[in-house]
């Protein structure tokens, strides 16, 4: 709530409460207003014979003001509630995170890049990034952290992700954000942030699995994330050695496809290596093998099979699956 409008809120409250008073007032005096001074014939005897109507009880003054008080505040309690609520309408805990970032609100981190500023929360960054955290601690003054020597764009995504868990991308053909997001996967190693890490892989896999058709694409994301990435960080290779191994067959069945493949090869050579260790480490394929005849089995639900004890000599029956 900005300043004007705690000042508002605070007029309401006092003109509400001398209000309260001066009503109080009104009851104490109208209860303890006293006699008139003309005098009054006493009763007479038949007038104090006849029967009299039922007086009600008097009610403490005191009570009286203090239940029209409690009504009062009741109702101004519940206006109260309502203007704050106006003022702030419910929010899930991402939005009200949004929120603060976008109005700075409790914000104790000032993020700059070039001449864009974002007031951030310490809590909310470092958290997230023990590489953030550490410069923020050699921060002197007034807590201004630069990034300049990331890229702009970059910077804005890491923050939404921050404070979102997520970011957003468009799906236009025909990289199909590629190339973002294997620039927001060498951010995330960068300043040590795990989770967009994932994050990254996962919508690359995703787009390039479910959205990508062109081939020249999907080999331009090979050499971008062979020569940006490390082995130790392998989502992205994964991602396209997967690739490649579902659709070998039909790269290397079309001419000038299967040529622009083996120059990626040849100049990859890493990509290569991960692709014939893939190829190699496949999982089998389970195939049916006849291990008696017909005659020796199947009997019902097992195979049986005499064979000859090279201990004893005996003949025993043996049944297998």
């Amino acid at each position: 709530m900005d300043e004007a409008s705690w000042q508002l809120l605070h007029e309401y409250r006092h003109a509400m409460a001398s209000h309260m008073i001066d009503m109080a007032s009104e009851v104490s005096s109208s209860t303890t207003k006293p006699a008139s001074s003309s005098s009054t014939p006493p009763p007479s005897a038949a007038e104090d014979s006849a029967p009299r109507k039922a007086v009600p009880p008097q009610v403490d003054v005191h009570t009286q003001a203090k239940t029209f008080m409690q009504a009062q505040a009741r109702d101004h309690n519940q206006s109260s509630m309502g203007h704050v609520s106006r003022l702030f309408p419910p929010m899930t805990p991402t939005q009200a995170l949004q929120q603060s970032l976008a109005m700075g609100r409790f914000s104790d981190l000032t993020i700059v890049h070039g001449e864009t500023v974002w007031t951030a929360h310490k809590v909310i960054v470092c958290s997230q990034s023990p590489v953030l955290e550490a410069r923020t601690k050699d921060l002197q003054g007034d807590s201004r952290l630069d990034l300049t020597e990331y890229d702009s764009f970059l910077v804005t995504h890491v923050l939404q992700y921050l404070y979102t868990g997520s970011y957003t991308f468009p799906l236009a053909p025909p990289d199909f954000s590629l190339p973002l997001h294997i620039s927001i996967f060498t951010i995330s190693i960068s300043l040590q942030i795990p989770g967009l890490e994932s994050l990254s892989a996962k919508n690359f896999r995703d787009c390039l699995s479910n959205h990508v058709s062109d081939l020249d694409t999907y080999f331009n994301a090979i050499a971008s994330v062979y020569e940006r990435t490390t082995r130790h960080h392998p989502g992205l290779r994964n991602a396209v050695i997967e690739a490649a191994v579902c659709e070998l067959r039909k790269i290397l069945g079309e001419g000038a496809v299967k040529d622009r493949f083996l120059e990626v090869l040849s100049k990859q050579g890493e990509f290569l290596g991960d692709l014939l260790r893939a190829m190699i480490s496949a999982r089998e394929v389970e195939t049916e093998v006849q291990i008696v005849c017909d005659d020796c089995g199947p009997s019902e639900e097992v195979y049986q099979r005499v064979v000859v004890c090279k201990g004893c000599g005996a003949l025993k029956l043996l049944e297998f699956l």
